[in-house]
């Protein structure tokens, strides 16, 4: 049988994957045979032999300056990206670091946040083929999806009923620091001495506080909060009376739910944090009413970076419409294989020899993000076949 394939990768679960189910089940609706699943999977099961060709969605374009790509381009597959590293970002490192000319030449559509991001490739890059499409993830916290992370918001407001939400970016695993900008090691230990000192200020105060640690920190001890992991970010926000932002975007994302966001206000010139300082006011002002001036300018911020930051859906079409055009059928259909199941070993031998810590690669993507994965998409398409093997979902009508 013909059948069009359609691969959709995710790295970081807790940040990917409801948007990417969401999109997984629009374009099962239509026909399509979707894998998605744990990126390295997928891209270990693609080169085995065990799928056959098809459109790739991936989350950022550096995959094609590596020797794998070389195998999956020459196997026939189409590669597409929806970058998720540019929201805020310096023009000469994402240029130089995050695409490249391969880039420019082998992705067939590149889906980029918005016009900052848009301005900032092509004046490197002018003949990529991008779509200001913004990010679905991003839009997933309109009230119109309020239905879709319902059982894990009356899950939060069950188990801590009003608290303020305290999210993280700033305890990584050590190994990362090797990787990182300078000075970022000491801004994150500043941070962590500013949240334990607040939070012990704050003891007996009656505020509840719950801390959802970044999905890429290592694990948090500590007694003076609740500390909870699970789930994606957006039913956290919705839940908490407002947040308090220790180094982390989320003040974005918190903007465009309607939430309050604040933090301790530490100057830097990286670009992240500067954006995190501007979506949130200083912890020291909780009281203070926000100006409509404010207001204006974070929405003209917001508007640039982030195109159809209003809309549920539009960033969802615009992905779809274009991966339909771009699919193609193959008389080939996915077959048995064993030889794809080496690769957790594989992939902890590379980190181990690297010096990394391969459970903070693991943590990104589990087996209860699968099963997560498979209770959303059963009870979105009660009527979709299901298959589950490993850390991949293979969809159909």
């Amino acid at each position: 049988m013909h059948r069009s394939y359609i691969y959709i990768l995710i790295e970081v679960a807790k940040r990917e994957l409801d948007s990417r189910m969401l999109l997984a089940t629009k374009l099962a609706n239509k026909g399509y045979s979707v894998v998605v699943g744990e990126k390295n999977q997928i891209l270990w099961n693609i080169i085995s032999g065990k799928y056959p060709p098809g459109v790739i969605f991936d989350k950022c374009a550096q995959f094609v300056d590596s020797k794998r790509f070389e195998i999956v381009h020459q196997k026939g597959f189409v590669y597409t990206v929806l970058d998720e590293e540019g929201l805020i970002t310096n023009c000469s490192y994402f240029n130089n670091h995050r695409f490249s000319k391969r880039a420019e030449n082998f992705v067939a559509a590149n889906f980029v946040t918005g016009n900052n991001l848009n301005e900032i490739l092509l004046s490197a890059y002018p003949n990529t083929r991008n779509i200001v499409s913004g990010n679905p993830r991003y839009a997933m916290l309109l009230p119109e999806w309020r239905a879709w992370f319902k059982k894990e918001f009356d899950l939060i407001k069950n188990k801590y009923g009003s608290f303020v939400l305290i999210v993280s970016s700033f305890n990584p695993y050590p190994e990362v620091y090797k990787y990182a900008l300078k000075g970022m090691k000491e801004m994150d230990d500043k941070f962590k001495l500013l949240m334990e000192s607040y939070l012990q200020d704050n003891k007996d105060t009656g505020l509840n506080f719950v801390l959802r640690p970044h999905p890429s920190d290592q694990p948090y001890v500590y007694d003076a909060i609740q500390i909870d992991d699970r789930y994606n970010i957006i039913p956290w926000i919705i839940a908490s009376e407002y947040i308090i932002n220790a180094k982390c975007t989320t003040s974005l994302e918190a903007f465009i739910s309607g939430k309050r966001a604040y933090t301790w206000k530490i100057p830097t010139r990286e670009p992240a944090y500067r954006l995190a300082n501007f979506f949130a006011d200083d912890l020291t002002e909780l009281d203070q009413s926000l100006t409509d001036k404010l207001n204006i300018k974070r929405k003209e911020i917001l508007h640039r970076l982030l195109s159809n930051a209003d809309s549920a859906n539009r960033a969802f079409d615009m992905i779809v419409e274009k991966l339909e055009n771009l699919s193609f059928k193959s008389a080939l259909s996915i077959r048995k294989s064993s030889i794809h199941k080496m690769m957790h070993l594989k992939n902890k031998l590379r980190f181990v020899l690297n010096g990394d810590n391969y459970n903070r690669i693991r943590q990104k993507f589990t087996e209860s993000d699968i099963n997560y994965a498979h209770e959303k998409v059963s009870a979105e398409c009660p009527d979709i076949k299901i298959i589950v093997t490993d850390l991949v979902m293979e969809i159909n009508c």
